[in-house]
């Protein structure tokens, strides 16, 4: 596995599993859930390089589009819920139609590029990727907008925490004390709040 240097720590390239949980987290000591780290950010399992490589290659970013973008736990789902009601203006709809299907992820590889491409204008997508992972407009192109929703760290952490817990594939099972240190180090999915919001 390649080193990737995040300034003040270093993460290995690749999916790395869960290691046990303590009381307090030390920086040096191992991430205790499952991750996969793609260009020195750890994301969820299902990020993968080859699939970051497709969006930035295959993926066409039109000027109408609209990308919800938010840190993890920071809102992305209540505003995208908004955006389905003024979508609908005010009509009842099929209450099958979930989120997902309306306002693809376009960093969860289970999307096929083509179809992504394929969806009618205005599209929205959702994304918690980082400036550098979100996909763009090709040049010449008019540029597309982004919503980005902003939530209190305090909030966002005690969310990402129980986040955390809830979903096996991450495989934490610690403290919220152990969770707090490594939300404070940056540490957690998408890496430090801090940065992220800078």
């Amino acid at each position: 596995m390649a080193q990737v240097n995040t300034g003040s720590f270093t993460f290995s390239s690749g999916v790395v599993e869960a290691s046990p949980s303590k009381e307090r987290w030390s920086p040096g000591d191992p991430l205790p859930f499952r991750t996969n780290v793609v260009e020195g950010i750890p994301w969820a399992a299902k990020l993968t390089t080859d699939w970051l490589k497709t969006l930035r290659e295959d993926f066409s970013v039109k000027s109408d589009d609209t990308f919800v973008v938010t840190y993890p736990k920071s809102g992305s789902t209540w505003t995208l819920q908004i955006i389905k009601c003024l979508r609908m203006q005010g009509e009842p709809e099929n209450v099958s139609t979930t989120l997902d299907k309306l306002f693809p992820w376009v960093e969860v590889p289970t999307n096929n590029v083509d179809e992504l491409n394929s969806i009618p204008c205005p599209r929205v997508f959702k994304s918690h990727g980082t400036y550098s992972v979100v996909p763009k407009v090709k040049d010449g192109q008019s540029p597309c907008k982004f919503i980005h929703v902003l939530r209190h760290p305090k909030d966002v952490c005690v969310s990402l925490y129980y986040h955390s817990i809830a979903f096996k594939s991450y495989e934490y099972h610690g403290p919220f004390s152990e969770f707090f240190d490594l939300f404070i180090h940056g540490m957690v999915l998408l890496g430090s709040w801090f940065e992220y919001e800078k």
